[in-house]
């Protein structure tokens, strides 16, 4: 059973809604995201690019410039190192595709996930230098890479380094690698006001930036217009990346999420690649968002880099032939459906075994299983994370190590605390909810026991929260009122999609679909009717059902025969528009529900 909270603020609903023109209701949606001032609400109302922060004001940012002024005048060759998810493969073919244009000798090195892991690695560095690269660029990578960029630099290589990640840090101050210039908004030396983006995000406002240099000695009509439409794709890969990355969807983040996402909508990227993988998806003639994005366009991405290689995604994206374009896009797509097999059975299995876990003793779940592939490890620790609602770090063998995948949930900031255990790792790197991990089968116990040992958490905070934003009756629900709260999207990490919830709801039908663990009900208040959807709470309903009703009654209401049957419900819900046959129409997405007593 989940914890339902009512966010409750102290705002002057009545006169943010006469300022702003707003419904009260997206008054106090705002408010309870902590938008109060008019300035904060009208930037959040009216995402622009405009609103972007100076890019100058990265730490290196000039230092960088610098190195790659001086590369395209002796046109020395450079390497761009990503990563295999689609933070790694995005911001690589931003800056691939930037650098390209501009005329500069560059290529593109996306390790294996296998067989090279996260991050830079020696076998990499000497294998660009023998091709001849003078200059290394990391993407979404390179923060943490002390000793290999070090060694690089022995090699008498330049490092421009371009992350998002955590620095390292002793006492306080930040462990840094010897590169040439280091952009991350996460170094404490950083002024840049704005400390969330995701790498593709920093790769488009960093191309953005190079390509406004070159206009100051190229200012003709049909440069700046070319400019202009290879930014629009450059933005909606920036976008792809902040959604799929679990970045906090404030500030920029929003403005790029929102700005690119609604380019697609509007039919006007060009990259013949993203629309052929939409058209493969079947979603390039709907009106895509946040979830579309982290649950199909994501996923394709990211099943590249654990099944085969990313560099069939970044391909993908560079292309400029439509046959090979389609051909790409299927072939991603067979990859994704067969990530989902595997995963799917992996999951239940590992859940299956995990039922008898003592949560008590070991909050912190640490899992070893030598028979999952680890491409898969990630889903399966966010799936562990979902179930329990506890701290998951799961770990399978790679190359005579283990490597681990650790997923958290929101009161526990698993960087830090993994963090306190470094010793223990070959190498490490994160955020505050995921990380990833490389250490020694040996040190698994020593690890658990450290983080279980040093775990603070209270049994309230393994309590799955729903954060809920206003009561509403169903008969306030139209298309009109769901566009206005669509308008504050898209919705993710920190920008929650609006939560109600609706009391003493008369249950009209029921179709149950075993095998899919859904719930499709009609509902009823007020006289209006809405249909609502509900995903993984059939066994929920099942046993709710049992303490109202008899065993006959419960499978005639599981069948659908409930004519004769009084069934109301507390229900908490988002909203959404559901588009099926080109036609439209407004349906509950429902969280969470109780059965109770009724009228």
């Amino acid at each position: 059973m989940k914890q339902w909270i009512m966010n409750k603020n102290d705002a002057d609903l009545k006169l943010m809604s006469k300022v702003l023109k707003i419904d009260i209701q997206i008054a106090n949606i705002l408010a309870n995201r902590n938008i109060r001032t008019k300035n904060t609400a009208i930037k959040f109302l009216n995402p622009n690019l405009k609103f972007l922060y100076d890019t100058t004001l990265m730490k290196d940012i000039d230092k960088a410039l610098e190195i790659l002024s001086c590369a395209l005048k002796t046109k020395k060759k450079i390497v761009i190192y990503g990563d295999y998810d689609v933070d790694g493969v995005m911001s690589t073919v931003i800056l691939f595709k930037t650098l390209s244009k501009l005329g500069f000798n560059v290529d593109f090195y996306l390790p294996l996930r296998t067989d090279e892991g996260f991050g830079l690695n020696i076998n990499a560095i000497n294998k660009i230098h023998d091709s001849g690269a003078k200059i290394i660029l990391t993407c979404d990578n390179g923060i943490a890479a002390i000793d290999e960029i070090a060694y690089a630099k022995k090699l008498g290589m330049q490092i421009i380094i371009i992350d998002h990640h955590e620095p390292n840090n002793e006492n306080g101050i930040d462990i840094l690698p010897n590169a040439d210039a280091i952009i991350d908004n996460k170094q404490k030396e950083c002024p840049y006001p704005f400390k969330f983006l995701c790498a593709a995000a920093m790769a488009y406002k960093f191309s953005k930036l190079l390509l406004e240099k070159n206009c100051e000695n190229d200012s003709s009509p049909n440069y700046l217009q070319s400019n202009y439409l290879f930014l629009n794709d450059l933005l909606t890969f920036a976008a792809i990346a902040t959604l799929c990355d679990i970045v906090p969807l404030v500030d920029e983040n929003r403005i790029i999420a929102k700005c690119g996402i609604d380019l697609i909508n509007n039919n006007e990227i060009s990259n013949i690649g993203l629309i052929c993988l939409l058209k493969q998806n079947k979603i390039y003639d709907k009106k895509i968002n946040s979830t579309d994005v982290g649950f199909i366009i994501g996923p394709c991405i990211n099943a590249c880099g654990r099944l085969k290689s990313a560099k069939l995604a970044a391909k993908l994206f560079l292309s400029d032939n439509v046959e090979e374009a389609e051909e790409l896009a299927f072939e991603i797509c067979q990859l994704n459906e067969q990530r989902k097999i595997l995963t799917r059975i992996a999951c239940e299995e590992t859940i299956l075994k995990l039922q008898d876990y003592d949560l008590v003793k070991n909050p912190v779940i640490v899992y070893y299983n030598n028979e999952v592939d680890e491409s898969i490890a990630g889903i399966i620790a966010g799936r562990i994370k979902e179930y329990f609602y506890h701290p998951v770090i799961f770990f399978t063998d790679s190359n005579n190590i283990i490597k681990g995948s650790a997923r958290s949930i929101e009161s526990y900031n698993i960087f830090n605390e993994l963090q306190k255990c470094s010793d223990l790792f070959i190498k490490f790197g994160g955020h505050p909810m995921a990380a990833g991990i490389s250490m020694d089968k040996t040190n698994l116990n020593l690890l658990t026991q450290r983080l279980n040992k040093n775990c603070q958490l209270s049994i309230d905070d393994f309590t799955a929260k729903i954060k809920i934003d206003a009561n509403l009756c169903i008969d306030k629900i139209n298309y009109e009122f769901v566009e206005k709260l669509m308008a504050l999207g898209p919705f993710g990490h920190m920008n929650y999609e609006p939560i109600f919830i609706s009391k003493n709801v008369r249950v009209e039908k029921i179709n149950v679909i075993e095998n899919k663990n859904t719930i499709i009900f009609s509902l009823k208040q007020n006289q209006k009717s809405i249909k609502s959807i509900c995903f993984g709470l059939l066994d929920n309903f099942k046993e709710q059902l049992s303490n109202f009703y008899d065993n006959y009654e419960s499978v005639k209401i599981l069948n659908g025969f409930i004519n004769d049957i009084d069934l109301y419900l507390d229900i908490v819900y988002s909203i959404e528009i559901n588009e099926f046959n080109n036609n439209c129409s407004v349906q509950l997405r429902l969280k969470d529900f109780i059965i109770n007593e009724g009228e």
